[in-house]
């Protein structure tokens, strides 16, 4: 008599055949061609009976992992299947290795039974996971692409009404007062909300970036400069560490402006009145290193590992909307480097970004 697996073998085309119409039914609403239903499912099936025909030499094996059924997964969504009629499909394919055994007589012994159910709930499992996995991505792009598209739609009347204000003030038709401070301040924050919002969704994308040569100095001034302002109000004072010679990065200079932006702001918002904010850089043997240095007096426990997820705030002063350094980490990341904190108890802490890029001097 046959075994199963010898069975599966020879009636290969059978089996694909009958599987094929059945999900052609489950599928009805997603006109596809043959070849694109079939897809990994042949080579899945083959497997199946590898796996069969393994078991006769001794007790079976834990299933293992295979990309077929994850690539499997992935086909399926970009074709819109629906997640139930991937699971569906596998519990087809195992009707119908289950009718040939029968109605061929074949005796399935418990071993053969293992290997089939393990191989058929494995490939579900690998399935979904790459489905959901490439829907949940999908998903995230669709929403940065809104926000992003909302973001930007909202610059143009955002500018149009600072130069408004701007006009009016110059022209004495506004009297400068507490009514005037708060609009500009809030038109200001808006700013920065919008320009925060885009710089997350062009990190966040992965689109490629715009590389150009930006000398440090000048990316560390431009940086310093939009925080000038409340650094004066705080008293405090943020003073930039010589640098024995300039450097130039290849990099993405709108994002980096972001990050370095978000960094010194944050450093100057929570050092304490009168406090300094130091900024240095340097060469390293793998890259660049630039440091922000503030005088918080140091950060509670467990908020090292909490600082970078977006929202997040410490301190009394809850002003902004905790993205700063949400931003900045992706904008670094992006640039294949890594941002981190190190803590200095009772006196501050220093944020550190860390670039893979060479240093060439300027």
């Amino acid at each position: 008599m046959q075994k199963l697996h010898q069975i599966l073998t020879s009636r290969r085309s059978e089996i694909l055949h009958t599987w094929t119409s059945g999900v052609r039914v489950l599928t009805a609403e997603t006109p596809i061609s043959t070849v694109e239903l079939l897809d990994h499912v042949p080579r899945f099936l083959d497997e199946l009976t590898e796996s069969l025909a393994s078991a006769e030499q001794g007790p079976p094996s834990p299933q293992e992992r295979s990309s077929t059924a994850a690539n499997h997964g992935v086909q399926r969504f970009r074709l819109g299947f629906d997640l139930d009629a991937v699971v569906r499909e596998y519990g087809m394919l195992h009707r119908c290795v289950l009718d040939v055994a029968y109605r061929d007589e074949v005796a399935i012994s418990r071993e053969e039974h293992h290997v089939i159910v393990e191989a058929i709930y494995t490939g579900i499992a690998d399935a979904v996971t790459q489905y959901t996995r490439q829907r949940d991505a999908e998903l995230h792009r669709q929403a940065e692409e809104h926000f992003a598209f909302v973001a930007h739609e909202l610059r143009n009347p955002l500018s149009s009404a600072r130069l408004a204000l701007g006009r009016l003030v110059s022209k004495g038709l506004l009297q400068p007062g507490p009514l005037s401070d708060l609009l500009a301040r809030g038109l200001e924050r808006m700013k920065t909300l919008i320009e925060n919002t885009l710089s997350l969704s062009i990190a966040s994308s992965g689109a490629d970036l715009r590389l150009q040569p930006v000398r440090v100095s000048a990316l560390l001034a431009d940086a310093i400069e939009e925080s000038n302002a409340a650094a004066s109000d705080k008293a405090i004072r943020i003073q930039v560490e010589p640098l024995s010679e300039d450097i130039e990065l290849n990099i993405d200079p709108r994002l980096m402006h972001s990050a370095l932006t978000n960094i010194i702001s944050n450093a100057v918002k929570f050092t304490h009145r009168g406090g300094v904010v130091t900024v240095r850089s340097r060469c390293e043997a793998d890259g660049v290193r630039l440091d922000v240095q503030d005088g918080c007096g140091g950060l509670p426990d467990g908020a090292s590992e909490r600082m970078f997820a977006p929202f997040v705030q410490f301190g009394e002063d809850r002003t902004g909307y905790g993205l700063g350094l949400a931003i900045a980490r992706q904008a670094v990341q992006a640039h294949g480097g890594s941002i981190r904190v190190h803590n200095h108890p009772g006196n501050g802490c220093t944020l550190s970004i860390e670039l893979p890029i060479g240093c060439k001097r300027a």
